[in-house]
């Protein structure tokens, strides 16, 4: 979900309460913060040697406080946004949302939905892949596989 998207779902409801889904159909508990919203750009080289320009994204990260009647509006998080678009790159970048349960996750937004007096935000598992797996260096070089290695040799030298 762009963040342009979320942002009119949070004005369209201002007066909802916002619930975050977790993939699994949980709800991360409803007395969470909104701590920090950040603008993220990714930079990286893969294990087969070539550099990599992810786009930006925002991310949102949240926290469980011990104020346990503690909610968050759509207001509320709408006025966290807008206080952030000075560190964003801009409305149209895909929003993740960073959050800590047993060990600290990030997962996409993937939606919103109105579900009585919550809009509810949905959250999508986030995957990683092998960015070398089956790409060639240079035309009529062999076909690089994991961390390099062409085809010939991944047997024996992948990551």
């Amino acid at each position: 979900m762009k963040l342009i998207d979320l942002k009119q779902s949070l004005r369209s409801k201002p007066q909802l309460t916002v619930r975050m889904e977790l993939p699994d159909g949980r709800s991360i508990p409803a007395h969470y913060h909104v701590t920090e919203v950040a603008g993220i750009t990714k930079r990286s080289i893969d294990c087969g040697g070539l550099t990599h320009a992810e786009e930006s994204h925002c991310l949102l990260q949240i926290w469980l406080g011990e104020d346990v009647d503690h909610r968050v509006t759509g207001a509320t998080v709408g006025k966290i946004l807008d206080l952030s678009s000075h560190v964003l790159p801009g409305d149209e970048v895909d929003v993740v949302l960073e959050y800590e349960d047993g060990a600290l996750s990030q997962f996409p937004l993937a939606g919103a939905r109105q579900e009585g007096d919550h809009l509810v935000l949905q959250l999508a598992h986030r995957h990683t892949a092998c960015l070398a797996r089956d790409r060639a260096r240079t035309a009529g070089a062999p076909v690089v596989q994991c961390c390099g290695a062409t085809a010939a040799d991944a047997a024996k030298s992948c990551c």
